[in-house]
């Protein structure tokens, strides 16, 4: 059911579908487990948020992704979490360029649709 669950976070062109799976998925995550078994849940669970964090950023959605990003970085090792902050640094620097790019557009074709 999880394979699948991430599977369906792949294909999924919706966000509604996303965020209750996302929602199903954080149920199964608190489920209590061994302490073996935590270990490689946290992974998964790590992993799972770099994937749909990664989704995300390629629809651009750009605030969504950073937060998947940071929740990775919050169950992550020190090295893992650093490589993940700057992630998330690269995600808001591309929105930023983005912004800037379109703006400089503007300017330079002399459109003003803002002016009153």
């Amino acid at each position: 059911m999880l394979l699948e669950a991430i599977k369906y976070f792949k294909v999924s062109l919706s966000i509604d579908p996303i965020e209750e799976c996302s929602f199903i998925l954080r149920e199964i995550f608190n489920i209590p487990k061994n302490k073996k078994e935590v270990e490689k849940y946290l992974s998964l669970k790590k992993d799972l948020y770099i994937s749909l964090g990664e989704f995300l950023f390629k629809l651009n959605l750009i605030p969504l992704a950073a937060f998947e990003y940071l929740k990775a970085a919050n169950i992550a090792s020190p090295q893992e979490e650093q490589k993940l902050l700057l992630k998330v640094h690269k995600v808001y620097s591309t929105e930023m360029e983005e912004n800037t790019a379109f703006i400089r557009s503007i300017l330079e074709d002399g459109r003003s649709e803002y002016s009153y």
